[in-house]
């Protein structure tokens, strides 16, 4: 009896499974044939922008035989600028993109819009230069354009600096009350080393762009930030005018701690930082960890003042945090060893395995895995090629790892967007990164938990994330130098603590 149910049972799989062949082969059957329908019209209609997008979402742009029959149509010119353009532009950040802006530029290379499409290919391509150049001639074939134009601008920041600060002084001139002469003011008070500029750019943004509010609210919260610094009363006057109920209240705080201050009444102006830290969205708030700390040291509690800044070190460290607990950690008889030791077990205390993780080289047909890593310090970056931040963290990465053994610290790079994986080895050799470079998927961003790009991890030697999110530019490579020793230094930090601990018991 049993095995003449086993036997119903397979027979009924079997049968099933043969029904489900069957189906996907008769849909794979008139998949194929409305694709060769397609070719014919689009044979017939070469500009059937329609009849193209159908084509590529059935036969999709891997698939060998589109890319031939797409590089034989281009081959007989048989499209018309707008239909490169738009083909150009469905493949969107694909490598197939390019072919169909050069092509667009052989039949018009009179309109901007092409030369600023085929910027786009070549950033994404890694070539920052042809992206430079072709973003000029946009902007010189359409100079009323304040896009072209800026993003010219902005492709000079690393090629030739000083022509880059030259436009940005003068470019909320050339195109005034506009985004883009809102967003140049913006950048440029940003950059300015100099407080009392940057509190005047800030200061006209508040009041000639204030139509712009995407772009304004940013530059008040800015200017609100520097008055909180150099003149508190200020700030309660801006956050009075934007209707800021709670910055106002938080700026009469920080005039009552100034004023604590100069009185000598620390404690007093401890508890008004204390009320302060209660709020929510608060302004600051590295300024009054430190200001905490200091106020702890003038009242002779050095002690009290380090622990304040290593809690503060633990989750946004900064290589300023670390020199002032090297400086309050003198006070109480702590080297710096000791400070190295006692942030290392507070990191310890919030560190997590890193998730099993495996990927395909770009540059082999093998796989490798985070648990290859283990015995080396990993700096570990989700990126892809169209993300302008990823590529502008990039050299400060380089410099930084300059300084290290590379046989003791791993550089890995995850390109998360598929669809531009032709483009990944592109640009590792034109910007000359040093970073492993792997295939990522979708599912990287689950097992990381994260959703931004760039987003940096740094494991240690044991496979731990001890640090997450970390962005890393022009101010602070050396917050970045700071993580990895710290990493690559954690045995030699703890062995002594351990050693000196055992002779004080004994």
């Amino acid at each position: 009896m049993k095995k003449a149910v086993i036997k119903t049972s397979l027979f009924i799989c079997f049968l099933t499974i043969s029904i489900l062949a069957k189906a996907q082969t008769s849909d794979e059957t008139k998949r194929l044939e409305k694709i060769k329908h397609l070719v014919a019209v689009i044979n017939a209609h070469p500009d059937s922008i329609a009849a193209h997008r159908v084509y590529i979402y059935l036969a999709g742009w891997d698939n060998m035989l589109l890319q031939q029959n797409y590089k034989t149509w281009l081959q007989r010119s048989r499209f018309s600028t707008n239909a490169l353009l738009q083909l150009g532009w469905n493949a969107g950040e694909r490598p197939e993109a390019k072919q169909f802006f050069l092509k667009a530029l052989e039949t018009d290379s009179t309109r901007a819009e092409i030369w600023n499409a085929l910027a786009g290919a070549n950033f994404i391509a890694g070539d920052n230069l042809k992206y430079s150049e072709y973003k000029k001639r946009a902007s010189e074939l359409a100079p009323d354009n304040a896009d072209y134009a800026a993003s010219y601008m902005y492709s000079l920041e690393k090629i030739d600096p000083a022509k880059y600060k030259s436009l940005l002084v003068t470019f909320e001139d050339r195109f005034p009350n506009t985004v883009r002469g809102a967003q140049s003011l913006y950048r440029l008070a940003l950059e300015e080393t100099d407080t009392a500029t940057r509190i005047k750019a800030f200061e006209k943004l508040s009041t000639v762009y204030y139509l712009h509010k995407d772009w304004i609210i940013g530059s008040v919260k800015d200017l609100y930030d520097l008055y909180l610094q150099t003149d508190p009363q200020k700030a309660v006057e801006l956050a009075n005018t934007y209707h800021w109920p709670p910055k106002a209240v938080q700026a009469q705080k920080i005039l009552m701690i100034k004023q604590f201050s100069a009185e000598r009444k620390y404690g007093q102006a401890l508890v008004v930082i204390d009320s302060l830290e209660q709020m929510k969205n608060l302004y600051q708030a590295d300024l009054l960890v430190y200001k905490k700390a200091e106020l702890y040291d003038l009242m002779g509690a050095s002690g009290r003042a380090y622990d304040t800044l290593m809690k503060k070190m633990i989750k946004t460290p900064t290589a300023k945090l670390h020199n002032l607990l090297v400086k309050y950690g003198d006070k109480i008889g702590k080297q710096e060893s000791d400070v190295s030791a006692d942030w290392w077990k507070m990191l310890e205390q919030n560190a997590n395995m890193a998730p099993v993780f495996s990927s395909k080289l770009f540059t082999a047909d093998k796989r490798v895995s985070l648990s290859d890593y283990r015995g080396k310090v990993v700096l570990l970056t989700f990126w892809f090629p169209g993300c302008g931040p990823c590529r502008a963290e990039f050299p400060h990465f380089e410099n930084v790892l300059k300084k290290f053994d590379r046989g003791q610290v791993a550089y890995l790079g995850v390109n998360a967007m598929e669809e531009q994986d032709g483009n990944v080895l592109n640009v590792v050799d034109k910007e000359m990164l040093t970073f492993t470079p792997l295939h990522g998927t979708r599912k990287a961003e689950k097992l990381f938990n994260f959703t931004v790009f760039p987003t940096n991890f740094l494991i240690d030697k044991q496979g731990r994330i001890i640090f997450r999110d970390f962005e890393i530019g022009d101010d602070n490579e050396d917050l970045l130098e700071l993580m990895i020793n710290q990493l690559l230094n954690a045995d030699k930090i703890v062995q002594p603590r351990l050693i000196a601990d055992t002779m004080k018991k004994n």
